[in-house]
């Protein structure tokens, strides 16, 4: 890999930048991880480039920046990333490396959720639901929100959950609720996990009763939390 790499093979570049990263062989030293990243983001990786935009988000290996990450993401994004896309789509929310503009953080998200990506689809359900001040369409919002949990996404089945206990955007379907909230709590959801126990303390048979509450102080937008680290290029 080292040959490969120092001969200037991207996909090497990026194993090793992972290596770093991981701590796998090697010890964790992020410097190395961002700058093996950016060797390979210069030479047309993807997925190096979707972690060197991480990597500055968060301070990793290099100086906080977020208009250096915006930059990279934008990049990968660009190239058909859909992390990346996800995750420009959550600058924009933020404000951060960029002006916020709700109206180009969803056109993001509907790129990366256009490209089968979970968190994307999650985040258009909460913008739909109230979220960052966007129109309210708990209809569409409810859509989103199945078709992420459907996806596999832990937040979405809680929330779709919660939308089917109150009737917000969708008939009340108490059985329907309580079978997304144990798929969510299955699956690591803490809110779920919690409101089944709170409502199986109390002897409710529906969970309507704090429904709104919950969702509430669960809603946040969803940036993808980790950067690609295989051991090996998943391309």
């Amino acid at each position: 890999m080292w040959d490969a790499a120092l001969a200037g093979d991207a996909s090497a570049m990026y194993n090793l930048g992972a290596l770093y990263a991981n701590g796998e062989g090697v010890p964790v030293v992020k410097e190395a991880a961002a700058a093996w990243y950016r060797r390979a983001a210069e030479a047309g990786h993807t997925d190096a480039m979707f972690n060197l935009g991480y990597a500055h988000e968060k301070g990793e290996g290099v100086p906080a920046d977020a208009e250096a990450a915006v930059a990279w993401y934008r990049r990968a994004a660009d190239a058909g990333h859909a992390s990346a896309m996800s995750n420009l789509g959550c600058m924009y929310v933020k404000g951060a490396g960029v002006s916020a503009d709700a109206e180009v953080a969803a056109a993001w998200y509907q790129r990366a959720a256009a490209a089968g990506h979970p968190p994307a689809m999650y985040n258009l359900g909460c913008m739909h639901d109230g979220e960052k001040k966007f129109p309210v369409n708990t209809k569409t919002a409810a859509a989103w929100y199945r078709r992420a949990a459907e996806a596999g996404h832990p937040p979405a089945m809680y929330n779709l959950g919660c939308m089917l206990d109150s009737g917000e955007g969708v008939p009340v379907d108490a059985a329907a609720a309580i079978a997304w909230f144990r798929r969510a709590a299955g699956a690591g959801d803490v809110g779920a996990a919690a409101h089944l126990a709170d409502n199986a303390a109390d002897g409710t048979s529906s969970l309507r009763r704090d429904t709104v509450a919950y969702r509430n102080a669960g809603l946040s937008m969803h940036a993808v939390g980790d950067p690609h680290t295989p051991t090996l290029c998943i391309g």
